[in-house]
């Protein structure tokens, strides 16, 4: 599958493509956890000898929700918006979308550890 980050009116969201009958976009239904990583090379460094050869590379890992999935022409607006930005129109019938919802803000905490001061000085 590939990835695609897009900036919405919702908010930042990541959109899975992969071929529409794979099992992997089947898998994917509305509310499965999922946990992504990827990796983006930015080039290859070439030594004389291997051992001293290298990428260089970012990466990350999110982990969310899939929000839904779609396949092939998608009657939502945001979806057609975004999987044409993705993907060459002749493509479309065979390729599946989900997206995913990324999570922003401060982590949830139980109420009962709020004023447990040796806790909270651990953290």
């Amino acid at each position: 599958m590939v990835a695609t980050i897009a900036e919405t009116p919702a908010g930042l969201q990541i959109y899975l493509r992969g071929y529409h009958q794979a099992r992997l976009v089947h898998l994917l239904t509305a509310e499965t956890r999922v946990c992504i990583a990827a990796t983006l090379m930015g080039g290859i460094v070439l030594a004389l000898s291997a051992f001293n050869s290298s990428i260089h590379h970012r990466g990350g890992v999110h982990q969310g929700e899939v929000a839904e999935r779609s396949e092939g022409e998608a009657e939502n607006k945001e979806w057609r918006d975004a999987s044409r930005a993705i993907v060459e129109a002749a493509e479309m019938a065979t390729t599946g979308f989900v997206k995913v919802m990324v999570r922003s803000g401060e982590p949830g905490g139980e109420r009962r550890y709020e004023k447990d001061e040796e806790l909270q000085g651990g953290v």
